[in-house]
């Protein structure tokens, strides 16, 4: 087996990662397995380290940690990837240990969330390519792995993000910031360009905009994503849905909801979001706050190899 740079978040899943990566150490050690263990000690500080790593020649990674710690793998191996010319995506492998509160990415990819099944799939070798999405945000230029949302979706991730600041954790809290968001709802103007067409102006609710399937804690806003058609698949809700999705709510956890009157769902290579009005719109990137909008997605023109059980 190849040697991994293991890139360990004691923090993820309310601090319990670090007993998990402990019992994932001990099974590596007994398959005979070359991992080397680095503990990133606070946000952005893993992305530095992959980058590093990166131009030192290192080509495995694995992300022990949440949706956010793989996010911060990732946007470190194409942060090296766009500054080396020679350096292609597809040259690097991203494997995982799930330890997160929600573990979104994981789903569309069949890793299993227990740490004896993701390391048995990372000791098989199993792995699938994955498009990248480069975004550019009013915090520089982002990489995204699952999925983006703007307005009530970016709302729900803010809101998550600090109720895990005060040390709330588990898949609850996604539920808790839903229902705490739909009473306090905002009704931006966003403009949506998909591949140099306007495809939506007005009040809208949310938007996603992802290569996976699940965001959230579990929700299905991209229900038809697939991460390797080369395409970002796009859910806009506009305003006047608002009273539907109050109602079936349920709805986003389930492959239905885009059945929903109204709902714009689209495929496309390239997106821009644009807010209208003087309209400050929040904007999240796999679940970490981006700032506010404008915002451009475009898919990279290569795939990163990913932990796959499919």
């Amino acid at each position: 087996m190849d040697t991994y740079t293991a890139i360990i978040n004691p923090m993820s899943g309310g601090g319990k990662n670090a007993g998990r990566w402990i019992k994932a150490r001990r099974l590596f050690a007994a398959a005979g397995a070359q991992v080397v263990e680095i503990f990133s000690d606070g946000p952005g500080n893993a992305r530095k380290i992959v980058f590093e790593k990166a131009s030192e020649g290192e080509r495995r990674f694995m992300a022990a940690g949440g949706d956010g710690t793989l996010n911060e793998v990732l946007s470190g191996i194409m942060d090296y990837v766009s500054s080396d010319a020679s350096a292609k995506a597809s040259d690097f492998y991203l494997a995982v240990v799930p330890a997160g509160s929600g573990n979104d990415w994981i789903k569309s990819h069949a890793v299993p969330s227990n740490v004896e099944g993701s390391v048995e799939l990372v000791m098989a070798g199993k792995y699938s390519q994955q498009d990248v999405v480069k975004v550019s945000s009013s915090k520089g230029d982002l990489w995204m792995v699952n999925v983006a949302g703007a307005g009530f979706d970016a709302d729900i991730c803010r809101r998550v993000n600090a109720l895990k600041a005060m040390g709330s954790a588990g898949k609850m809290i996604y539920l808790k910031a839903l229902i705490w968001q739909l009473g306090n709802m905002k009704s931006p103007e966003v403009e949506v360009i998909a591949d140099g067409r306007q495809v939506f102006s007005g009040r809208f609710f949310s938007l996603s905009a992802g290569t996976g399937k699940y965001s959230g804690g579990g929700m299905r806003q991209t229900p038809d994503a697939d991460p390797r058609d080369g395409l970002t698949d796009v859910t806009i809700i506009p305003m006047r849905v608002f009273p539907r999705i109050f109602l079936h709510v349920w709805k986003l956890y389930s492959a239905g909801f885009q059945t929903i009157p109204h709902i714009i769902p689209l495929k496309c290579r390239t997106l821009e979001l644009i807010p209208l009005s003087g309209a400050q719109v929040s904007f999240e990137v796999d679940g970490e706050d981006a700032g506010d909008l404008p915002a451009r997605l475009e898919v990279w023109p290569d795939r990163i190899n990913v932990l796959c059980g499919l």
